[in-house]
């Protein structure tokens, strides 16, 4: 198919190996407290401005110490782990790379699962994008080397993203037209939804006027590294 474009730290008292006791600068200090039992010394709550009586802060469902341990804001409801499990990076908010050769975009899409999944939330992995369409999906998930690829390589840096731009009638997609791909094929990995193709566009070079669906967009380390191109094992493993 064809389309044209539009003109913490955690801070705890540790002592050296048992054979090694005798020269250890701890001494017989103990374990900080933990009022509320989050994983994050009372010391520390007070320090990030979390409660150390309330082992959720900001009542999101997920402790103190499990967002501060995946890099999410412990005082915000909207910022929490992925329900998917996806891995955060702990340099998600690191601008450093702003003057970058092909940076990526700044994508922010809802996934199967109800979250805004943030590209920038996976830094310092390998990305892999596929940008489908509802009507040609199903032809390439029936034989999908995707998920393939996602169970191989997530455990060693790689992140997968779905990209629905459109439905089987041409329409802008919903999430729950995601969710019956999703369920349809077993995806284990992110599967989020476009809006008029804007996500898709901003994935693709200036210089190109027309794109075929799929389209695949690979990330390595936030640095766009091939687009259009069927991408490969050896692609994916090269940059892992």
């Amino acid at each position: 198919m064809l389309r044209t474009l539009p003109a913490v730290l955690i801070f705890a008292c540790s002592q050296p190996p048992e054979q090694h006791a005798t020269t250890s600068q701890c001494g017989d200090c103990a374990d900080p407290a933990d009022t509320d039992g989050d994983g994050l010394s009372d010391d520390l709550e007070l320090e990030l401005g979390t409660d150390p009586e309330d082992p959720d802060t900001d009542d999101d469902r997920w402790s103190d110490g499990e967002e501060v341990d995946q890099f999410t804001d412990p005082l915000s409801r909207a910022d929490h782990p992925y329900l998917g499990g996806w891995r955060i990076d702990a340099c998600r908010n690191d601008d450093s790379q702003t003057d970058v050769d092909n940076l990526a975009p700044e994508l922010a899409l809802e996934d199967q699962f109800g979250d805004v999944v943030d590209l920038r939330d996976f830094c310092d992995q390998v990305v892999l994008i596929v940008a489908t369409s509802g009507r040609y999906s199903r032809e390439y998930l029936a034989n999908d080397t995707w998920s393939e690829y996602w169970e191989d390589y997530h455990d060693r840096g790689f992140m997968m993203m779905g990209l629905l731009v459109e439905t089987d009638e041409g329409a802008n997609p919903k999430r729950h037209d995601v969710v019956k791909i999703v369920d349809d094929f077993d995806v284990d990995y992110a599967y989020v939804h476009d809006t008029d193709w804007e996500a898709v566009n901003s994935l693709v070079p200036e210089d190109q006027n027309s794109i075929g669906l799929p389209y695949q967009v690979l990330i390595d380390r936030g640095v766009v590294h091939m687009t259009g191109q069927w991408v490969s094992q050896n692609d994916i493993e090269d940059l892992l």
